[in-house]
């Protein structure tokens, strides 16, 4: 009687295997997720530490506006000694005689957390909208064509802005064209991304050591010249023409004006300058500026009255107080830099024997 052998299988073998599988791939894709949820977690926490980098620098940022308030606004100290009529000036002409001597400067402040609370730096630039050409002046909207004055200063301005590679007469003549109302914003000068960048790129003022700063580069040793459309043009109703005396660094570079930046020029300039004649200038009425310009003007910008385009002299106003400025600040935390320009009014009240005097912002630009 032969005996069979049965052999019966059970399966533990492949069974065995199967969960040595099923546990490596638990155990891979736990260790991606948790790759993934660390590297989510990084860059969460990376993204959270910029942004509130970025709005540290924003607050510093509208700090520099407020500082330059404070500044325009201080009183200009009664002088002591009499003048030649025997009166002692007042200050009814501050801020406006203030200005000159405080605009179209950079103002730099490092902050230490010890002393300010935080660790940065705050710069800003205040400017003078009566001393910029207006855009608005140049072209008749009713008319459809450029004003009087505007055919001897787009021509002008071509010319020299061609040197930065500006084409401003073709990109002010897109931005009027079919228009029935003036310019409303001085970004409608912009050209579109189609036209280029060339434009765009110095359309907003930056400081030359920031700029550099932000992209990693060191500060360069000795200032280099700085241009900007928002510092050379403006649309403002109250500035429709050029105050000269408070020419811009942008249209005075173009006119050939000093530019008092360097310690030295201004130590130089403020033993020429003629203060008495300048604060009689600022608080008077009507100016006929080529009767004043040699004695009270030229020692401020460098320049004598003859020496001017006749097409520019036509744009000065007889009269100052647009009361209009500007001013650009730019705030850097940890390396994030924000800037923000600001377009201030300015109004006055007198109160029984004090004038009031306030600043508010009319249009604020995040760039």
């Amino acid at each position: 009687m032969s005996s069979k052998m049965v052999l019966v299988h059970t399966g533990e073998r492949h069974k065995n295997g199967f969960i040595l599988l099923f546990v490596m791939m638990v155990i891979s894709l736990l260790s991606y997720l948790s790759i993934t949820l660390m590297n989510y977690g990084m860059m969460a926490g990376a993204t959270a530490k910029q942004a509130y980098y970025k709005k540290q620098a924003q607050c510093l940022a509208l700090s520099g506006v407020s500082a330059a308030i404070g500044m325009l606004t201080q009183e200009k100290k009664e002088s002591k000694e009499p003048q030649k009529d025997g009166k002692k000036q007042s200050n009814d002409a501050s801020p406006i005689y203030n200005a000159l001597f405080a605009l179209n400067k950079w103002y730099e402040f490092a902050l230490k957390q010890g002393s300010d609370g935080v660790d940065g730096t705050v710069a800003f630039y205040p400017t003078y909208e009566g001393g910029k050409i207006n855009l608005n002046a140049l072209y008749d909207f009713d008319k459809k064509e450029y004003s009087a004055v505007g055919k001897k200063v787009v021509p002008w301005l071509d010319e020299k802005l061609k040197k930065r590679s500006i084409a401003f007469k073709d990109l002010f003549d897109k931005a009027v064209k079919g228009r029935d109302q003036p310019l409303y914003d001085i970004s409608d000068l912009l050209p579109s991304s189609s036209d280029g960048t060339s434009a765009i790129e110095k359309f907003f003022w930056v400081p030359v050591t920031l700029a550099n700063a932000k992209s990693g580069g060191s500060a360069p040793q000795k200032k280099e010249s700085v241009f900007a459309i928002t510092d050379l043009f403006t649309v403002e109703q109250s500035a429709v023409k050029v105050e000269p005396i408070f020419a811009s660094s942008s249209l005075g570079a173009m006119l050939g004006f000093s530019s008092g930046n360097a310690p030295a020029d201004e130590a130089q300039k403020a033993k020429t300058l003629n203060k008495d004649e300048l604060y009689k200038l600022v608080g008077g009425a009507s100016i006929d500026w080529e009767s004043v310009w040699e004695k009270a003007v030229a020692p401020l910008v460098g320049k004598t009255y003859t020496e001017l385009p006749q097409s520019i002299t036509e744009l000065f106003s007889s009269e100052l107080g647009s009361r209009t400025f500007s001013v650009t600040s730019v705030g850097s935390y940890e390396g994030v830099q924000q800037t923000v320009t600001a377009l201030l009014g300015y109004q006055e009240v007198q109160e029984k024997d004090k004038m009031l005097r306030w600043f508010y912002i009319k249009k604020l630009y995040w760039l």
